[in-house]
């Protein structure tokens, strides 16, 4: 869906909100792909309405694991952290595709816990890391009262990017939004690990898998 080119920032930076960069940091610039582009263009999309979505969607997500790992009440020593996207325009570019997109680079070994479709990767089912991020979705569903859950969990150990989130309401985030379909095969498809189960989740039908959730709704 996007291609992404790695680099380090050259000028220093005077935009007083974005605090996370500094000359010589690894970034990474992302940019639609000429499918996606074309795509957009089929349905009269605005690729900067599309990069908005895909910002906010990380924002939201970063927000859900805040409140993740408050409602954890220090059961886990780590929680997954959603790295801040941003958008640049590029004044020179072609005035119909001007946007790309910027965060800070990973370095590390990039796995992927979870799919976009809702259904999890061995990274996910058999590393400590993948577990926790199999009951972030799950505490999503659950939180949300199963209107949505957290999808594409991917990143370096906990430090995650590029996220998604699927919603039984359509209209909602951006073009990786598979709707009730990935709910659908979340429920169906999620089995509760430890960490689920030290966090008394219910599982996937709704039933408890130990003693009554102590989360603060």
């Amino acid at each position: 869906m996007r291609e992404a080119y790695r680099g380090k920032l050259a000028v220093e930076n005077r935009n007083p909100l974005l605090t996370h960069f500094r000359v010589g940091d690894e970034i990474v610039l992302k940019d639609y792909n000429a499918e996606v582009k074309e795509q957009a263009k089929e349905k009269d999309r605005s690729l900067r309405n599309m990069a908005m979505k895909e910002v906010q969607t990380q924002m939201i997500v970063s927000h859900l694991a805040k409140q993740f790992k408050q409602n954890t009440n220090g059961i886990l020593d780590e929680t997954p952290d959603v790295i801040p996207c941003f958008i640049l325009e590029r004044k020179d570019a072609n005035p119909d595709d001007p946007i790309l997109m910027m965060e800070v680079a990973l370095t590390g070994t990039f796995e992927k816990y979870l799919v976009n479709d809702g259904s999890a990767t061995k990274q996910g089912l058999e590393t400590e890391h993948g577990k926790i991020c199999l009951a972030f979705a799950h505490w999503t569903f659950e939180y949300t009262e199963e209107a949505l859950v957290v999808t594409d969990l991917q990143g370096v150990k906990l430090r995650l990017t590029d996220v998604e989130v699927s919603t039984k309401e359509k209209g909602y985030f951006g073009i990786g939004n598979l709707g009730s379909d990935a709910i659908a095969t979340f429920k169906d498809k999620h089995v509760c690990n430890d960490v689920c189960k030290s966090l008394g989740l219910k599982n996937a039908q709704g039933e408890a898998v130990v003693a009554k959730s102590k989360f603060k709704m």
